[in-house]
C-alpha cells in the first residue's frame, strides 16, 4: 500500500494524462502491477503450504492445520489473495477519502484515486494473476508427478507423514551424490 501510495504522485500516476487514458478492454496500466501481485503472491502462498508440513510435526495444531491448509492449496491461495486484495481495495477508498477531505475534492492534488470500475478491474486482475499462478504450479507438479511418481509427497491426497517425506529426500540425495 506505501508502494502505490509513492509511485501515484499526481505528477506521474497511472491514472491520469496519456498513460491514465489508455485502456485495454477496459483495463488500465494498473492492470499489470495488480495481476504481479496476485501471481506472486499466489506462487508464495502455495510454495509455504506445500513445503511447510515437512518441517512442522504431524502431532501439534499448527502442524495440523498447516496440513489441512496444504491439502485445500488451492483454496488457501483463493481465499489468501481475496483476503489481501479486500484489505487494499479498503485502504485505498479509506485514502482517496482522507486526501479528497484534507483538499477541499480537488482531484489534481492527490495520490490516490479510487472508482468502482476500477476497483472492478483491480479485482478482476488480482484473480488473474491467482488463476495463471495456480494453472502453472499445478502443470509444474504435474511434470514432477510424471518424471518421478514415487516422490510426489501427495499432500493433495492425504499427505504423507513428514518423517517419510524426509527420508525420501535423504535417499534421493544420497542416490544422487556422486560421492558416496
Amino acid at each position: 500500500m506505501a508502494l502505490a501510495y509513492t509511485v501515484s504522485h499526481p505528477q506521474f500516476n497511472i491514472y491520469t494524462g496519456a498513460i491514465g487514458a489508455k485502456r485495454i478492454l477496459g483495463f488500465g496500466a494498473d492492470t499489470i502491477p495488480h495481476s504481479a501481485a496476485g501471481f506472486s503472491l499466489t506462487s508464495l502462498i502455495n510454495r509455504v503450504v506445500e513445503t511447510a508440513p515437512s518441517y512442522l510435526p504431524g502431532t501439534t495444531r499448527i502442524g495440523r492445520t498447516v496440513r489441512k491448509l496444504a491439502r485445500n492449496r488451492t483454496r488457501t491461495s483463493a481465499a489468501t489473495i481475496a483476503a489481501l486484495s479486500a484489505v487494499y481495495e479498503t485502504a485505498e477508498f479509506i485514502i482517496n477519502r482522507i486526501e479528497l477531505a484534507e483538499t477541499n475534492g480537488d482531484e489534481s492534488k492527490i495520490n490516490m484515486h479510487w472508482d468502482v470500475v476500477d476497483t472492478v478491474t483491480d479485482l478482476i486482475s488480482n484473480a488473474a494473476g491467482w488463476l495463471t499462478a495456480t494453472a502453472v504450479h499445478d502443470r509444474i507438479h504435474a511434470a514432477a508427478r510424471e518424471k518421478a511418481p514415487e516422490l510426489e509427497p501427495s499432500l493433495t491426497r492425504g499427505a504423507k507423514s513428514a518423517a517419510v517425506l524426509s527420508e525420501q529426500r535423504r535417499s534421493l540425495s544420497s542416490a544422487a551424490s556422486p560421492i558416496a
